[in-house]
């Protein structure tokens, strides 16, 4: 299950993310615009996109087939 782990300043907070199951490691990054995106590998070896777009989390299959 992927999370989401950040300090607000004051505690450590998570939270999971609604996910398709990965069946690799994530590799993240911020956006020009602030937005953080998620990319792995599902379970069935395609290319997972999980992103924030300021409101909540999002994800999407974007198909292929990682070996």
């Amino acid at each position: 299950m992927l999370r989401h782990v950040w300090w607000d300043g004051r505690a450590w907070n998570n939270e999971p993310l609604a996910s398709p199951p990965l069946g690799g490691g994530p590799a993240a990054m911020v956006d020009f615009d602030g937005s953080i995106q998620v990319f792995a590998a599902g379970t069935d070896h395609s290319l997972q996109h999980i992103w924030w777009d300021g409101d909540g989390w999002n994800a999407e299959p974007l198909g292929g087939g990682i070996a």
